[in-house]
């Protein structure tokens, strides 16, 4: 594991970008969230880093965490599935800038 320190100085602003929001292009204002922590619990319950709001996602969705300086996502055993580049995934993956994660009715984009 790696220091906070070195956590912060690797670090290139990565987010998470909504591109499909309800099954719709999302041609709204965009929506980032940004990967601020070494590990980031995304799903529907209030003590998740990343809140998203869709009956769907489950209360601890999926988790995307920094490890050996590189990006990872795990499904976290939700209801509806965590999807990457649309494969149901159920063991942790790298993630590379551009791929796509489909959970609920939302599309999300990894950016590094």
């Amino acid at each position: 594991m790696v220091s906070k320190e070195e956590f912060v100085a690797a670090q290139s602003n990565p987010v998470l970008r909504v591109i499909v929001k309800n099954d719709r292009d999302y041609t709204g204002p965009r929506n980032d969230f940004p990967l601020e922590k070494m590990k980031n619990i995304i799903g529907r319950g209030r003590a998740c880093d990343i809140l998203i709001e869709d009956m769907l996602v489950s209360k601890k969705h999926f988790c995307i965490w920094f490890e050996d300086d590189e990006w990872r996502i795990d499904d976290l055993k939700s209801r509806n599935g965590t999807y990457l580049n649309d494969l149901a995934i159920n063991e942790p993956y790298l993630l590379d800038d551009g791929d796509r994660i489909r959970i609920g009715e939302m599309e999300l984009e990894f950016r590094i």
